[in-house]
């Protein structure tokens, strides 16, 4: 219904998806204003281009009604369908508003309650919407508050957050003095202009943050405890009262507390009216599964190439049984104890019986000195060229041939005794940990260091240690200082008693 006052005219659309009716309001001296009321049925298909078929040719557009359209930007507790993915890229292409009221319009008993009653403007801005419960029919009317001007508008996934300073200096720039008032109609333009201004300054002060997930419907005492902390949160900030602090986290531990109990009864509402009976069940799980259904490819048989699931679950089961079937062939009891006695003597040798004599550490600092030489006085990124003469030729390939012929390394055995055997040259220290065993010395790891010039230049005795025997309760040091005060590092071994 529309004041005969205002002058207006009917304006035809035709439309594929949507029954409409639509009326051009006609202002003086200010553009026109479109005001469509649209349906659509659930069973009718819907495109970008009857969207804008709307909304084509026109200034200032108002379209709303039920669309039968579902997301989760403005129905959170629903499961989303094609025409509300449509709508919600139309409006995030076009920067046209979109706006829902945040409580359902359409009421089931047996299923979530929905909201599908929207609207969609073009310069202008829907500045609040309700549904209005007060019909005993499923679907609730809906009340649209709409603003002339065309400032920016959040959309329904955003955050806003206002800066207050510039909010109040643009409101006191736009909003005049206290206006002369002598009848009922200045009262009315004077809260109009003021509502004006003051959602014009709110916009235009305010920064957005978008969200990729969807609103939570928070209740009503919860978010009078997030008010009441953010006001506290406001005065510590100001005051750095302790006692205020104090309070703060107290009221943040509650709200967090309360949500996580209404997250958990949202749940378990879901849960207990899912049923296998009307589908809800299969529903809820397909809007919670992640994994999308893996395909297995064809797979080759005996027959072929196979492709249904029922012949391909089938062949597996044929190959499993065909696996786990006894031998046909006659077991010999001599042959297995055979092998199993070789395979327990390969497991408990530690390393190889017969190994090579033990490289000596002194022998193979000697051999490397003349390839130390090279990184003396050494920097980063040295391009000096190295002189590579006989004597370096020498010592790399006896490197080398001492590399291709080093001693096995032996596993540690848990109860053999183990020896830290250490000596030293005029060149460098070298060190090897052993075991003991039947065999004699095993092996288990070498350490060797290049004597610096000062270095060489120490007794005998801060060179080199003389070898010892530990026994298994002891444990090898980290370090062991000398006479001198210098300490020298050793590797650590722990056995057990």
């Amino acid at each position: 219904m529309i004041k005969s006052s205002i002058p207006h005219h009917q304006v035809i659309i035709n439309n594929n998806s949507f029954e409409n009716t639509a009326i051009k309001l006609n202002r003086q001296g200010d553009p026109p204003i479109t005001i469509v009321s649209a349906y659509r049925s659930p069973r009718k298909p819907m495109t970008a281009e009857d969207l804008h078929q709307m909304f084509r040719n026109q200034g200032h557009v108002l379209v709303t009604g039920d669309l039968n359209a579902k997301h989760a930007s403005w129905s959170p507790l629903t499961q989303q369908n094609t025409p509300g993915n449509i709508i919600r890229r139309f409006c995030d292409n076009t920067g046209y508003s979109l706006i829902a009221p945040s409580e359902p319009t359409f009421i089931r008993q047996n299923y979530n309650s929905t909201t599908i009653d929207i609207a969609i403007c073009k310069g202008m801005t829907v500045t609040d919407c309700s549904s209005i419960s007060e019909l005993s029919s499923d679907h609730n009317p809906v009340l649209f508050e709409v603003s002339l001007d065309n400032f920016t508008s959040p959309a329904l996934n955003t955050y806003s957050f206002p800066n207050w300073y510039k909010f109040q200096d643009l409101l006191t720039n736009t909003l005049p003095g206290n206006p002369k008032i002598s009848n009922p109609s200045d009262i009315e333009n004077a809260i109009k202009n003021f509502n004006d201004c003051y959602n014009s300054a709110l916009s235009h002060s305010s920064t957005f943050k978008s969200i990729s997930k969807p609103l939570l419907s928070i209740p009503l005492f919860i978010r009078d405890k997030i008010k009441a902390k953010n006001r506290i949160r406001k005065a510590w900030q100001i005051t750095k009262n302790p006692l205020l602090k104090t309070q703060l986290n107290q009221m943040q531990k509650a709200i967090k507390k309360d949500l996580n109990n209404h997250k958990n009864n949202i749940w378990n509402e879901l849960l207990t009216e899912a049923s296998p009976d009307d589908d809800s069940l299969f529903k809820l799980v397909k809007t919670i599964k992640k994994n999308k259904t893996f395909n297995v490819p064809p797979i080759i048989g005996p027959m072929g190439l196979l492709y249904s699931t029922e012949d391909k679950v089938d062949l597996f089961a044929d190959s499993l049984e065909s696996s786990f079937q006894v031998n046909p062939e006659p077991s010999d009891a001599d042959f297995v104890d055979h092998v199993e006695e070789k395979v327990c003597n390969f497991l408990s040798r530690n390393s190889r019986r017969h190994t090579a004599p033990l490289t000596s550490p002194q022998e193979a600092a000697h051999i490397q000195a003349p390839l130390h030489e090279f990184l003396k006085n050494s920097k980063r990124n040295d391009k000096r060229e190295v002189e590579w003469n006989a004597e370096a030729i020498n010592a790399f390939n006896q490197c080398k041939n001492q590399l291709a012929n080093v001693t096995l390394l032996a596993h540690p055995s848990q109860d053999a005794d183990l020896a830290l055997m250490t000596d030293a040259s005029d060149f460098g220290l070298g060190a090897s940990l052993n075991e003991i065993t039947s065999h004699g010395f095993k092996p288990l790891g070498f350490f060797s260091k290049k004597l610096a010039p000062a270095q060489t230049k120490y007794s005998a005795f801060d060179q080199s240690n003389q070898p010892s025997v530990i026994p298994k309760t002891q444990k090898v040091p980290a370090t062991q200082t000398t006479r001198s005060g210098r300490r020298v590092h050793f590797p650590q071994r722990y056995v057990s008693t």
